[in-house]
């Protein structure tokens, strides 16, 4: 199993998701239609042993983090880097705020800007990406606040309700925007 690093910043830290922080509350939030309408999580319902088996899958590759979003103490929502592919230097982001009481505060854009540190200073990565539905507001919010553009990712012919986010293309833009300032701060 990888031993990931947590990742702390001024107010919101992304710490080790592991299979005993499966909770009654993170399984109501995967059960919860509002909660998960913009992920594929929506398409099934979640027993503990299913959510068990998913952190532990996503804590076994080389390819894949998997990390809990805390603030004060309290396990918020979940942050995924995955299809981590070190040939190409990209990866993929995935993040969902479970609880109903944290959401529309900047939470999501704090923790992008800490995985984006890490994926850009730790794994030495120059893209990452985010697959969003262009009526999912608050990730295309969460993105702009990163200062990562929630726009098209190429020419792909996909259906417009869906965009391919490409959150900071390069990794040199990163640092100059990042220089001298807490990578978990955020705009929001």
């Amino acid at each position: 199993m990888l031993l990931l690093p947590p990742l702390v910043g001024n107010d919101v830290s992304l710490l080790p998701f592991l299979k005993e922080h499966v909770t009654d509350a993170y399984l109501c939030w995967l059960n919860d239609p509002e909660v998960v309408r913009y992920t594929e999580a929506r398409f099934t319902h979640h027993t503990r042993e299913d959510a068990e088996a998913y952190v532990e899958a996503c804590n076994r590759p080389a390819n894949a983090r998997l990390w809990r979003i805390v603030v004060d103490g309290a396990h918020v929502g979940n942050l995924r880097l995955s299809n981590i592919d070190m040939y190409h230097r990209r990866a993929y982001v995935a993040l969902i705020i479970g609880s109903k009481d944290h959401r529309g505060r900047g939470i999501g854009t704090k923790a992008i800007n800490l995985v984006a540190h890490y994926g850009f200073e730790e794994l030495g990565l120059h893209k990452l990406c985010a697959g969003i539905y262009a009526n999912h507001l608050a990730s295309r919010r969460a993105l702009r606040c990163a200062n990562r553009p929630a726009g098209p990712c190429g020419a792909t012919g996909r259906p417009r309700r869906e965009l391919r986010s490409s959150m900071a293309s390069l990794r040199r833009s990163y640092r100059l925007r990042c220089s001298g300032g807490d990578p978990g701060k955020g705009d929001a």
